[in-house]
């Protein structure tokens, strides 16, 4: 009599299941390593646009616009000598995902009438530059030009 068979065997599923378990383990770890990337390209990249918006505002206006920045909150304030407007743009460190780091924790970026930079307090090395850290090794860093402009790096 011929015997038809249907279907895997019990040693090829496991197998298969073991070959799968193995290339998911290889992908979460590179998957965990770009949302590490991810989450600092973005946090850094954010600020760059505040800090662009708060020039432009700086040009528009023709006063000078302070960004003071925290870790748990950052705005950016004009100053007409009358009053004071706030923006407030959210908490970083709960925005990104995983545990995200800003070095200095707080400070000060001053943009005069003609957008250019006056103020960068507190002092960083190199000169004018926050760094965004999500994990050991994954650094973006922002970098404020004397001229106003800033760069994500």
């Amino acid at each position: 009599s011929r015997r038809t068979t249907r279907g895997f065997t019990m040693v090829e599923l496991v197998m298969t299941m073991a070959i799968m378990a193995i290339a998911g383990a290889m992908g979460y770890g590179a998957w965990v390593q770009y949302k590490a990337h991810s989450c600092a390209r973005f946090a850094a990249t954010q600020f760059v646009q505040d800090l662009r918006f708060a020039r432009e505002q700086a040009l528009v206006r023709s006063t000078p616009v302070t960004v003071t920045y925290d870790m748990e909150d950052y705005h950016v304030t004009y100053q007409n000598g009358v009053a004071t407007v706030e923006i407030l743009y959210g908490e970083l460190a709960k925005k990104y995902g995983p545990p995200l780091s800003m070095q200095p924790t707080s400070g000060t970026i001053v943009f005069d009438y003609r957008g250019t930079m006056s103020s960068f307090s507190p002092a960083t090395a190199p000169p004018n530059t926050l760094r965004f850290r999500t994990a050991p090794g994954v650094v973006k860093r922002v970098t404020v030009l004397a001229t106003g402009f800033s760069r994500v790096e």
